[in-house]
């Protein structure tokens, strides 16, 4: 089964966001963890290796369509989310 998570950026936590958390979602096996950073209008997609790092597999920017070969029915235009 694949699990996602979703992570929204935010200037206070940005941080512990992206260190902090991504080790907390790699120990639960999260296969795959998206940081959406509104600052730059950008969903960076990450995915679980062997060893529990996270390797980045994708960048989708503004106003790129956000697809996913694990999701296919997944279509997500960023202009939606970041307009």
């Amino acid at each position: 089964m694949t699990t996602s998570v979703v992570e929204i950026l935010s200037p206070s936590t940005r941080r512990r966001d992206v260190l902090v958390k991504s080790a907390l979602y790699s120990r639960f096996g999260v296969s795959h963890y998206w940081i959406a950073d509104p600052d730059l209008d950008r969903i960076e997609v990450l995915g679980l290796c062997d060893d529990g790092s996270y390797e980045q597999l994708n960048t989708f920017n503004r106003p790129e369509v956000l697809q996913m070969d694990d999701y296919p029915e997944l279509e997500l235009p960023l202009e939606r989310v970041f307009g």
